[in-house]
């Protein structure tokens, strides 16, 4: 992070979000966490939607960060997983060996928007996860 006095200068790394945004120290906190980096033209992506894939590998960084260990999974589970992108891959599979965020009998969907009430049944499972102390 780049700081400007006291001021964190938020907008030097992502292009989409203005310094005095309420999304600023979060995304902040994303990026520099490494959970969630941005987009290939340097913008966070603020009003974009989220795929399912993306919110994949934000799981799988942040399970990471908090201690979780990686556990193998066969993406060939998943119908449609030669849909799941290469810099997915790692991601879905961790993920999904973690139980966090799973697919069904379509497959993993992993262009497939989220939801809220997606959101919620993740953060159920994350609050239920025992993350090693």
């Amino acid at each position: 992070m780049i700081y400007q006095g006291k001021q964190k200068i938020w907008s030097d790394y992502q292009k989409d979000i203005p310094d005095d945004h309420y999304t600023a120290p979060y995304a902040a906190w994303a990026r520099e966490s490494g959970i969630m980096v941005g987009l290939e033209t340097g913008a966070f992506g603020v009003n974009d939607p989220l795929t399912r894939q993306q919110m994949a590998v934000a799981l799988a960084r942040y399970a990471q960060l908090r201690g979780a260990e990686e556990m193998p999974f066969d993406l060939s589970a998943y119908p449609d997983q030669a849909d799941i992108a290469d810099w997915a891959r790692d991601g879905v599979a961790q993920c999904s060996a973690l139980g966090l965020l799973n697919g069904s009998d379509m497959g993993f969907q992993p262009n497939q928007i989220t939801t809220r009430a997606m959101g919620a049944v993740i953060l159920h499972r994350l609050c239920e996860y025992e993350f090693p102390a």
